[in-house]
């Protein structure tokens, strides 16, 4: 059983070909897409062309509270799907599933942007949400930082003070979120599976600072 999270960056507008390559070569059972700018006219046009050519039929969407729209694609309806948009930034969603004759509730979500505590916020309003089930998925955007990646954190915190960047802490960098993740008993696949480190940012575009490579003393941070 496959799981796959993207994050299309604007929708994926003028790359979506690109994309259904790369989903397909994935072969995932369920998808979660992060951004679907511009995806949820009256039709859902774009979702639903987008979810033929992958193969995953069934799509479920959520207009966020921002532009940043989400949705969920899989091979056969869930037993449930909910959306949620109250006490979010942009917008959260959870699906009940069978994967390996287990119920699992998979729960995709965007975590606010802007400060550490904003995200906690979220995060409590998911852990309510998860409450009930045994078995739990949680992908995303977090916007955090976690405490088991390689940082320098003093050069770190030093040039995101340089650039006035405070969305991982102004003082010190924070790692709340993650922390928070952890003690629900969620653990980092990426890390259990011992797999490297690999930034998420820059993007390609790098229009604005909080998606610049960083660099100092001949080291890049992303």
């Amino acid at each position: 059983m496959r799981i796959m999270l993207y994050n299309l960056y604007r929708g994926g507008q003028g790359r979506l070909d690109t994309i259904v390559k790369v989903v397909n070569a994935a072969r995932p059972d369920f998808l979660g897409i992060l951004e679907a700018v511009l995806w949820g006219d009256d039709e859902q046009t774009t979702l639903r062309q987008f979810a033929q050519q992958v193969r995953l039929p069934c799509s479920y969407f959520v207009k966020s509270n921002t532009k940043y729209d989400i949705a969920f694609l899989n091979g056969k309806p869930p037993l449930k799907a909910r959306r949620f948009r109250k006490n979010f930034r942009h917008s959260a969603m959870l699906a009940e599933c069978t994967l390996a004759h287990l119920q699992v509730a998979i729960v995709l979500l965007h975590l606010d942007p802007r400060r550490e505590e904003n995200r906690l916020e979220e995060l409590r309003r998911v852990r309510a949400l998860i409450a009930p089930y045994r078995h739990v998925i949680l992908m995303g955007d977090f916007n955090s930082l976690s405490p088991h990646d390689p940082y320098d954190r003093s050069s770190l915190l030093h040039l995101f003070q340089e650039r006035g960047i405070e969305k991982f802490g102004a003082e010190q960098l924070r790692f709340d979120c993650i922390e928070f993740v952890e003690s629900l008993g969620l653990i980092d696949v990426m890390r259990a599976l011992k797999k490297p480190f690999v930034s998420t940012v820059p993007t390609p575009s790098n229009e604005d600072k909080m998606h610049a490579v960083l660099k100092t003393g001949g080291k890049q941070y992303r």
